[in-house]
């Protein structure tokens, strides 16, 4: 079978956002059924890694510019879709394709294709923003609408995401297709290095300001937990330095561990060490780096939205709680620490979940 993918940003070229994982553990499935892909994204980050992909995956790189900030996004961003959508209708005339996989915005480019295309919205954060943010992403929004319009199949990636799906872009449930993200069970290479922590706690994702880890702080600093917990605060963006002055001011910078961006050995090797997962996002879609906790048989603290209530069960594997919502987080971490003693029981379930519901090994052949 010969398919396309068609996507800003692939790990581990690009970058290690839930976009990026996505793409990357959807290509490496695919290869395993014997398929050949085509994937048109923007030139790497990282050229060096792309000695990972075997020949039969070619790369189609198209200069833009990155769509990590809502001016990019709006601007420059636009424009490469509808420079990408000519290649891939270049491409459709050459190779014999069966599907293309488009994945955000970049779906908006896949004009007049004979191939079927199955467009991922992913989290569709153009519609959950407010204020400023909410009114730069209006035009973002029509693009959404029209990809989901032109796709043969939109995919929601979880049972929990299928009326927001339908609401958001439109469509009727005959159109939705449930396709679940998934994640590789392979444990990946180790590296070690200091961590330390009574508990210790992980949270991972981009320092933005949906990603809710001001909350978080917030929380910490107001849960009945020991003195000598640990957050491991791995990711990058530009909540960062606020993020640092906001553990300072509440007298936690030295519980509070920025690791800003960690290579897949050292992150293993975190999620090894961690006894609680914390995920706060404000919004969300699938959500990869919950996954990858579970993976690694971690309990969850998260909270109630997008794809999040069909991965994290109170009273099974974890905690959930109302986005924005500090006392309601400050008092899900108190209760997670008081039962301490079923956490392992806990990640055991959330491993389990993740090989019955969200490995590639199940969800590939789909």
């Amino acid at each position: 079978m010969n398919l396309a993918l068609f996507s800003r940003a692939v790990y581990p070229l690009h970058g290690y956002g839930g976009l990026e994982r996505h793409c990357y553990g959807w290509i490496r499935a695919m290869l395993k059924l014997n398929c050949k892909i085509d994937v048109i994204t923007m030139p790497p980050l990282h050229s060096n890694r792309l000695s990972e992909f075997p020949r039969k995956v070619s790369f189609h790189f198209l200069p833009g510019v990155s769509a990590r900030s809502v001016f990019q996004r709006i601007t420059s961003y636009p424009r490469w879709v509808k420079s990408a959508g000519v290649l891939l209708r270049k491409l459709e005339s050459t190779q014999n394709l069966d599907a293309v996989y488009a994945h955000g915005l970049a779906a908006a480019g896949c004009n007049n294709l004979e191939t079927p295309v199955y467009y991922n919205p992913h989290g569709m954060e153009e519609f959950k923003g407010s204020g400023l943010k909410s009114i730069a992403y209006s035009g973002f929004r029509n693009s959404s609408r029209h990809a989901a319009r032109i796709a043969t199949k939109v995919i929601a990636t979880d049972a929990a995401m299928i009326r927001e799906v339908g609401h958001f872009l439109n469509v009727t449930d005959s159109k939705i297709a449930l396709l679940p993200n998934a994640i590789d069970l392979d444990p990946g290479d180790v590296e070690q290095f200091q961590v330390d922590g009574d508990p210790i706690f992980l949270s991972v994702g981009r320092l933005e300001a949906n990603k809710g880890f001001s909350i978080l702080l917030h929380a910490l600093s107001k849960a009945t937990i020991p003195k000598d917990w640990k957050l491991y605060l791995v990711g990058q963006g530009s909540q960062l330095a606020p993020l640092k002055q906001l553990a300072t001011a509440l007298n936690l910078s030295s519980r509070v561990l920025f690791t800003e961006e960690l290579s897949d050995a050292r992150l293993n090797f975190l999620y090894s060490r961690a006894q609680l997962f914390i995920h706060p996002t404000l919004y969300e879609g699938s959500s990869i780096v919950a996954l990858e906790a579970m993976k690694n048989s971690l309990p969850i603290v998260a909270t109630k939205t997008g794809g999040l209530p069909d991965k994290v069960f109170p009273e099974k594997n974890g905690w959930l709680v109302q986005p924005n919502d500090v006392d309601e987080l400050a008092q899900a971490i108190t209760s997670a620490y008081q039962n301490k003693n079923q956490w392992e029981h806990m990640g055991q379930n959330s491993r389990r979940i993740v090989e019955e519901h969200f490995s590639w090994n199940c969800i590939g052949p789909k």
